[in-house]
């Protein structure tokens, strides 16, 4: 009697590990089909767009399991239809006045938005249960950032045209993320992921240094706040006397890669010639202003979106958006989403987004405070981060990684036994 009884226990212990089987597999495969569209794209393949496919159905399969196997999935079905009714609202509101309307587009422009909603409920249900099923996440998001590194850093030794951001005109490589922006945000979040670790358990401070480095070599200017950040870091600890033997190390590694630098100036400045080249012809053209060079032109977007869509908006769209993302983007994301959901959806969006960011642990780290500071104030000025369904995997991860560490050192502090 008491095998029976311990039969479904057995049953759906073993159902669970073949979900989350599953799921890592999912991870892996999004990435190599982000790997697969980058380099199609770069050499001029009639079709390149594999990683949107893998996605939908990695998407469709985590609803799926939310709707079924997870008590909390509802919150997710509450979030799609609520999204899908103000998409349906919007562009019904604004289609007559903007030709040309893309429905799959505005569709797929909300499935991003909502994508790390999903991953952050299946991943939690599925890797939050102990140190094993942690682990086994981590491990896998670790190899995709290794191999990322691998690919932007081989770009970079041998000049390797098709992990390279702009081609021969700016200096920069993308390795296996497709674009610059959906680059900047895998770097912070794999960044903040490896100095959490750093900071909480003294460990890893090489894979900091190496996506530091990694960071750099992408040439975007977003990720400059990067090595910012650990100068600042460095300099509090030593103010505060924090001096751990990993912090002292960090901060000399950093200055040993400025003096190499400084060193080896003329070859660093044959490398960057092109991005220098780039950004004197901005200077010198008659349209520069230094904000426009700080916003690589988005100030422009912004002020053609409310001199020529916003006067279009009716009180509906101020409310529920309905703007055509795929037809015109500020590249902004706090003014798309308002354009896209309006003030009702982008006031729900960013209530439940800055919610999950945040987290409702007692203590907050300062790993995830900074980055919610540098998420935010990038996504801002940048753009393409809440609307990255390739980084909506990595930050669902990234947020689980600060709850797990967050809740070991409540439970150190309780004198209880660590869970990861």
């Amino acid at each position: 009697m008491q095998a029976t009884n311990n039969f479904p226990r057995i049953q759906n212990l073993v159902l669970r590990v073949r979900h989350s089987q599953i799921i890592l597999g999912f991870i892996l495969l999004m990435f190599l089909a982000d790997g697969a569209n980058s380099i199609l794209e770069s050499i001029g393949a009639p079709f390149y767009r594999i990683s949107i496919f893998v996605r939908i159905i990695a998407l469709v399969y985590f609803l799926y399991l939310s709707l079924i196997y997870i008590p909390s999935g509802k919150n997710v079905w509450f979030l799609l239809f609520f999204f899908y009714g103000v998409l349906l609202i919007g562009t019904l509101a604004m289609q007559r006045f903007v030709p040309g309307f893309s429905y799959f587009e505005g569709f797929s422009m909300v499935n991003k938005l909502l994508f790390y909603f999903v991953c952050l409920v299946v991943f939690h249900h599925y890797f939050n249960g102990g140190r094993e099923e942690n682990e086994s996440l981590f491990r896998i998001f670790e190899l995709i950032v290794l191999i990322e590194l691998v690919t932007v850093m081989a770009g970079y030794a041998f000049d390797i045209d098709i992990f390279s951001s702009y081609g021969q005109r700016r200096f920069g490589y993308k390795g296996f993320i497709p674009a610059q922006n959906e680059v900047s945000g895998f770097f912070i979040i794999a960044f903040f992921y490896f100095l959490a670790k750093v900071i909480t358990y003294n460990r890893d401070l090489f894979k900091l240094i190496l996506v530091l480095l990694g960071a750099v070599m992408t040439g975007t200017k977003a990720l400059l706040i990067l090595p910012l950040i650990t100068f600042l870091l460095v300099l509090y600890w030593l103010l505060r006397r924090r001096v751990r033997k990993t912090y002292l190390v960090l901060g000399v590694v950093f200055f040993v890669l400025v003096g190499i630098t400084l060193f080896e100036m003329d070859y660093v400045l044959e490398r960057i010639s092109p991005t220098i080249e780039y950004y004197t012809y901005w200077v010198v053209s008659e349209s520069y202003s230094p904000l426009n060079l700080v916003a690589s032109g988005r100030d422009s977007y912004i002020s053609r979106f409310f001199s020529d869509y916003l006067p279009y908006f009716n009180v509906l769209n101020y409310l529920f958006g309905g703007l055509d993302l795929s037809n015109f983007s500020t590249e902004t994301d706090v003014i798309d989403v308002f354009a896209r959901l309006g003030l009702v959806g982008g006031a729900v969006f960013y209530l439940f987004y800055l919610k999950t960011l945040i987290g409702s642990t007692r203590s907050h780290s300062l790993a995830r405070v900074l980055f919610v500071i540098t998420w935010m104030g990038v996504s801002a000025t940048a753009g393409h981060l809440v609307f990255s369904a390739i980084n909506g995997v990595y930050l669902a991860i990234l947020v689980i990684a600060f709850s797990s560490m967050e809740k070991n050192q409540l439970n150190l502090h309780h004198g209880k036994t660590l869970v990861t």
